[in-house]
């Protein structure tokens, strides 16, 4: 269903710009986390690859090669979320994973990722992709926070030595906390009817037909998804593990599995602006890895290495695919083509 109609002429200036401001944008996102106060952007590049040098190659090899692994699991779980509407290509659904990563990548806390999730789409399936992508979301969230505060706990376990009284009171806080969250994650229909009761708000009430769709989730395709939400934390937090290892930080096993989690979840918890978004993760990482490493320079050498495999490479997949995308139509606007009289 289209919203407008613009004469086509408009629409491909429009476009373009579009195009044009998030590839500048995303460029110039990159080039100011690379250029930090203390290097210029040519001198952090060149302390990257002289990093990149000294790894234990066959680690890195390992972690670029698990990047495709975990957007194609991310994929296939928008895809599966879409299934009960929509039945979507595998082919189309990474279009949409990667062109949401180059928006995300540019707006504060990854919101831009609903509205790049949907470029690949038709325009009267935009509703659904939102909300297959915030189910997602919440999902991945939810593995997160429960690891996360799991690590986070025996962190502050080794860190403040709390008692065992604290220790279990902690844990029984966590589990109340992810019951309540699975609760309602498991009961979709929940926020469904708490929206209903909005409808008589003219800016909300004519997409609440459409927010329906969340009662379309039934607890088998949840579990599903929550499953390969757990299956892409395994992937994302073993690339940091190696990572850790192909640095040769000398830290046990244990160690470096809880504090991996609990970095995730600090960095789920907190919205970080883009501009800030390395400076963001590397003060995270020295705050959790400077409790056993000194060396702050290897960590945030560390963190910029995984946030340009995991981020920066797919975002400018993404880039890509969304420069070959009508945004305006995908977005509702229609092309009015010009007849002569």
């Amino acid at each position: 269903m289209y919203l407008y109609r613009v004469h086509a002429s408009l629409v491909r200036v429009i476009n373009t710009i579009i195009k044009l401001t998030i590839g500048g944008l995303l460029i110039l996102l990159l080039y100011k986390q690379l250029h930090t106060s203390d290097l210029s952007f040519y001198e952090s590049i060149s302390a990257v690859w002289d990093n990149i040098k000294e790894l234990r190659m066959v680690y890195l090899l390992c972690i670029i090669l698990l990047m495709p692994l975990n957007w194609y699991i991310e994929a296939h779980r928008f895809k599966v979320l879409l299934s009960p509407v929509l039945e979507i290509s595998i082919s189309l659904s990474i279009k949409c994973v990667c062109s949401g990563l180059s928006l995300a990548a540019i707006t504060p806390n990854r919101i831009g990722e609903y509205a790049g999730r949907i470029i690949p789409l038709a325009s009267k399936n935009n509703v659904q992709g939102m909300i297959s992508t915030f189910v997602g979301s919440l999902a991945q969230n939810i593995i997160n926070i429960g690891i996360g505060a799991l690590g986070g706990l025996m962190v502050l376990w080794y860190w403040l030595d709390i008692t065992t009284v604290q220790l279990f009171s902690a844990l029984a806080c966590i589990l109340l906390f992810l019951v309540a969250m699975l609760y309602l994650y498991f009961h979709l229909e929940l926020i469904s009817r708490l929206l209903n009761r909005l409808k008589r708000f003219p800016w909300i009430g004519k997409y609440i037909p459409a927010l329906s769709s969340l009662e379309h989730f039934d607890r088998r395709l949840l579990s599903s998804v929550i499953g390969l939400s757990f299956l892409r934390y395994l992937v994302y937090t073993t690339q940091y593990i190696l990572l850790i290892y192909a640095f040769e930080f000398d830290i046990e096993w244990y160690w470096v599995m809880a504090s991996v989690a609990c970095i995730y979840l600090l960095q789920t918890g907190f919205p970080i602006p883009p501009l800030l978004g390395i400076l963001a993760r590397a003060e995270i990482a020295i705050l959790i890895w400077g409790i056993y490493i000194q060396n702050h320079g290897a960590i945030v050498m560390a963190t910029l290495l995984l946030w340009i495999i995991n981020i920066i490479l797919p975002s400018l997949i993404g880039l890509f695919f969304v420069s070959k995308e009508n945004i305006l139509t995908s977005i509702g606007i229609k092309n009015r083509h010009h007849h002569p009289s």
